[in-house]
């Protein structure tokens, strides 16, 4: 009984720090308030045109941490966690690529940012954009895709499954008493990032709130994407648009050469949402170049502000 006790009492502390821990972050926080819903947002910057970052599925805006200060150095940026996700609220509608893309469009004006933009988008994030553009295309510069999602990748791979979903909601779960985050020091993401951005990172993506987070937009993926990329495309016809693949390994997508052979065939599919594209291979990165190699990323942001300046013709 005195064990059973010992651990009671042990659980309870350590859902009360994991409680603590979430709540300081929070007090730390910009947000607006969307249909209810409080969302966490970052502005940095000043000069036009506003950069948007949207980061990959169960993913949130410190992934932009090493690219987000560059980028300000002569752009407006804007980056935020989506309903769910980092440090915003749980919304009760079903996340599907129109709900994040007009949920971003009313967060835009909530925080009095007007367009055109140049949308930067990492995995899902990159559908996500794609959506937005699909749906307010006069708010788009020009996009860049880091490692992006793609709307046929689900019908050619498996690396998504159903049976993995009872190990992800019992590890959500542990998340009350910081399981995950205890098993998070012990995973190596890049020594790129500063000590304390890193801590944070692990910090806010080990909550429960996020894990869950994960597992609902997981579930979303297994069922496959809507089509929409014959109806994007005589929208970005004229838009510059860069696509940034990954030319290294990581731990994220599965190694196997059939998947990498999958995996650029549908890369190099979306240069064709444009006339006016241009492919760059990360070769030192795996799916996450915006740690190892956020350089690409700035400037490519850079490289379509001053092509959009200058009359677009980006070869």
């Amino acid at each position: 009984m005195k064990i059973r006790g010992l651990v009671t009492v042990a659980l309870i502390g350590a859902a009360i720090n994991e409680w603590y821990i979430e709540r300081r972050l929070h007090k730390k926080s910009n947000y607006v308030t969307v249909d209810g819903v409080k969302i966490h947002t970052l502005i940095s910057g000043q000069s036009e045109p506003t950069v948007i970052l949207e980061a990959g599925a169960g993913d949130c805006s410190i992934t932009w941490g090493l690219v987000q200060p560059k980028i300000a150095e002569f752009c407006k940026v804007f980056s935020y966690d989506r309903p769910g996700s980092g440090l915003s609220e749980k919304s009760s509608q079903q996340p599907d690529l129109l709900y994040y893309a007009n949920n971003l469009k009313k967060t835009l004006d909530q925080s009095n940012l007007t367009g055109p933009f140049i949308l930067v988008g990492h995995s899902m994030g990159g559908l996500i954009m794609l959506r937005f553009a699909l749906a307010y295309p006069e708010q788009v510069l020009g996009i860049v895709l880091v490692d992006s999602a793609h709307e046929n990748q689900m019908k050619i791979n498996g690396f998504i499954r159903k049976s993995h979903f009872t190990f992800f909601n019992i590890f959500a779960f542990s998340a009350v008493f910081g399981i995950p985050r205890i098993m998070s020091k012990f995973l190596k993401l890049d020594d790129k990032f500063p000590p304390e951005l890193l801590t944070q990172y692990r910090t806010i993506m080990t909550t429960r709130k996020s894990l869950q987070s994960v597992v609902r937009i997981f579930k979303r993926l297994v069922q496959g994407f809507p089509l929409f990329f014959e109806q994007v495309k005589p929208l970005l016809r004229n838009k510059p648009l860069i696509v940034i693949s990954q030319g290294g390994n990581d731990n994220l997508l599965p190694h196997t050469e059939e998947f990498k052979t999958e995996w650029r065939e549908l890369q190099n599919d979306l240069l064709n949402l444009s006339d006016h594209s241009q492919q760059i291979i990360a070769e030192n990165s795996g799916h996450v170049v915006q740690w190892t190699e956020p350089e690409l990323i700035v400037d490519a942001v850079r490289k379509i502000k001053d092509q959009v300046a200058e009359g677009v013709r980006l070869t």
